[in-house]
């Protein structure tokens, strides 16, 4: 399996990505697509939106840091994405109540 890691350009994805060859967004651009999306939903405050990128960028980045230090044990990376993956959408809900 082959992945095509860039932005979120959508010829390139379009184009690019194949049954053999999927497609991944890098930390950097699904960070910046965090804060965009919050953004152009216009439904939270500045302050809160910083809140919910800075806090969801610092789970992206520990769990890069996880993976690689788990990269031979597959069966405890799933667990640590499907940590992150909660942690995300808890930190979203959370933040938006207050």
């Amino acid at each position: 399996m082959q992945y095509l890691i860039s932005d979120a350009e959508p010829e390139l994805i379009n184009n690019l990505t194949t049954d053999e060859r999927n497609y991944q967004l890098d930390f950097i651009h699904f960070i910046r697509d965090i804060g965009y999306s919050l953004w152009s939903d216009n439904k939270l405050n500045l302050k809160t939106r910083k809140k919910i990128k800075k806090t969801g960028e610092e789970i992206i980045y520990k769990l890069k840091n996880q993976i690689n230090k788990y990269a031979d044990d597959k069966k405890t990376m799933k667990v640590k994405i499907n940590e992150a993956i909660d942690k995300l959408k808890k930190n979203y809900t959370n933040t938006c109540k207050n």
